[in-house]
């Protein structure tokens, strides 16, 4: 995702401090609108849960020494091993998670 700053204002002094966009892992910023970046008038939307994580996001205003807004909601997606009988999964090699999906080995 690419950086994008603006000018926010620290709720204690007033004075100008940058916000940034986070780069955090489980999140889609492909359709944000940084509306207004100011803690004190914050406007994000169009925030999304990337690929194979699941939530409802929300953007948080950055703290008044600057640095990224919050991003927080999304949660990664984690499969579980299905109990259906007649599967063998004493070999199987499993990754569980929804974006790296992975399992060899069962037999029946």
């Amino acid at each position: 995702a690419a950086t994008v700053s603006a000018q926010c204002t620290d709720p204690i002094t007033g004075a100008a401090v940058e916000c940034t966009r986070p780069t955090d892992a489980g999140y889609d910023f492909a359709e944000v609108c940084e509306t207004n970046l100011d803690p004190n008038a914050f406007q994000v939307s169009g925030l999304a849960c990337a690929a194979g994580y699941t939530g409802t996001p929300t953007a948080s205003p950055c703290a008044g020494t600057g640095g990224d807004y919050v991003v927080s909601g999304c949660e990664l997606i984690t499969c579980t091993r299905p109990a259906t009988v007649g599967y063998d999964f004493s070999a199987a090699t499993e990754v569980l998670e929804a974006n790296a999906f992975s399992v060899t080995g069962v037999v029946c």
